[in-house]
């Protein structure tokens, strides 16, 4: 074999492994990470508190107009089709 594609293999193979070790090493912490945050109580409730609230926002913007609408028909008798929500 020859002496430089010799070198130029070690040197990929040394990289290799430095590049696994650093990965693994990044993936454990992320994981001890991930694990803290889903048994710290303040985390989960504040995520699941903000993930209702975007929900119940979206739901109050998505069926807010046509509720509205619909009550001021009933409130007012008005049936037009002028002043219907499409």
């Amino acid at each position: 074999m020859d002496h430089k594609l010799y070198k130029k293999i070690l040197g990929f193979m040394m990289l290799y492994k430095l590049l696994k070790c650093l990965l693994t090493t990044y993936l454990i912490d992320k994981l001890y990470k991930l694990i803290f945050y889903l048994f710290s109580k303040s985390f989960v409730l504040t995520t699941l508190g903000f993930t209702w609230v975007a929900f119940a926002l979206g739901a109050i913007s998505w069926w807010g107009p046509k509720f509205l609408q619909l009550a001021h028909t009933v409130y007012s008798g008005n049936t037009d089709d002028k002043t219907k929500a499409k």
